[in-house]
């Protein structure tokens, strides 16, 4: 009897396992493709779940809670940088355009005043 619940025990504890990895898997893919506050409530939604009867899944649960809140504040950070450096990119090309049109806009005038200026 002794060995059928160490048996049963060591089985909960690696489905637990695969469980932890599998949902700590959901959750960095999801931040991984840019969800980070969906995989912010899944996470939250786990630890409910796993909260429910057992202690283990609880645990595992907090667990998700904390680490997806610590590896989504720097993709926040990062993301702000690289729309700031985008935005600095995309105001730098307007006014290139805005440059280049002026210039053109100064040529095709003084070829206009060339030419009536040549038929006085």
């Amino acid at each position: 009897m002794k060995i059928l619940k160490t048996t049963l025990t060591i089985l909960a504890v690696t489905v637990l396992a695969l469980l932890a990895i599998a949902g700590f898997l959901a959750v960095q893919a999801l931040i991984i493709a840019g969800g980070a506050w969906f995989a912010f409530i899944v996470a939250g939604w786990f630890g409910w779940f796993a909260g429910v009867g057992y202690s283990v899944y609880f645990a595992v649960g907090i667990c998700f809670w904390a680490f997806t809140i610590v590896t989504m504040l720097p993709t926040v950070g990062k993301r702000k940088f690289v729309n700031d450096l985008y935005t600095a990119h995309l105001k730098q090309k307007r006014a290139n355009r805005r440059k280049k049109f002026e210039e053109f806009t100064e040529a095709f005038a003084d070829m206009i005043e060339a030419q009536f200026s040549d038929k006085k």
